[in-house]
C-alpha cells in the first residue's frame, strides 16, 4: 500500500522531484521561478503528505527510491551537515567523493578548470567564479556542491 501511494508521486515524477548526480532524485519543493508566497496551499498539503510517505516507507524497511540516499541521511540526522562523512559520500556517490576530494586538494587558489564540467551541469554556475576563493569558504562551497548534487 505504502509503494502503491508513493507510485502516484512517481507517475507525475517532473512535479514532485527533481533529477540530481547518478540517477538520483531530490524532492522538488516549489517550481522554479516560484517564490514562498507562490506556493499554494494545496501543493504544501502533498508535500507533507509525499515527507510522511517517505518516513513511513523508511520505517517499513522500503526505499523511497530515487530519493538520493544522502538526503534522507541528512534528514534522519536532523538536518546536520557534518553527518554527510567521507564514508557515506564516497559509499553511494564515489563519483562525487572524487570530485570533492579533488576540489578540496586543489586548495584556495588552485586551478578550478578540472570542475567546470561538473560546476555548470549539476550547478548551473562557471566555476570560475570561485578562482580565489577563501580557503574558510571552502566548506560552505563543498556543502553547497552537495545539495546540489
Amino acid at each position: 500500500m505504502l509503494y502503491t501511494a508513493f507510485a502516484g508521486y512517481l507517475i507525475n515524477f517532473s512535479c514532485w522531484f527533481v533529477p540530481k548526480h547518478n540517477a538520483r532524485a531530490s524532492l522538488q519543493t516549489s517550481r522554479p521561478g516560484w517564490r514562498a508566497g507562490m506556493v499554494t496551499e494545496n501543493r504544501l498539503i502533498h508535500v507533507k503528505r509525499l515527507g510522511a510517505l517517505c518516513a513511513l516507507m523508511l520505517i517499513a524497511g522500503i526505499c523511497p527510491e530515487p530519493l538520493n540516499p544522502l538526503l534522507l541521511h541528512f534528514v534522519i540526522h536532523g538536518f546536520d551537515f557534518n553527518s554527510l562523512t567521507p564514508g557515506i559520500v564516497q559509499e553511494w556517490h564515489p563519483e562525487l567523493y572524487q570530485t570533492i576530494t579533488d576540489w578540496l586538494e586543489t586548495g584556495p587558489s588552485g586551478d578550478t578548470e578540472p570542475f567546470r564540467s561538473h560546476w555548470i551541469s549539476y550547478h548551473d554556475q562557471d566555476v570560475s567564479v570561485y578562482y580565489q576563493r577563501m580557503s574558510h569558504s571552502i566548506n560552505i562551497l563543498l556543502a553547497f556542491g552537495i545539495a546540489k548534487s
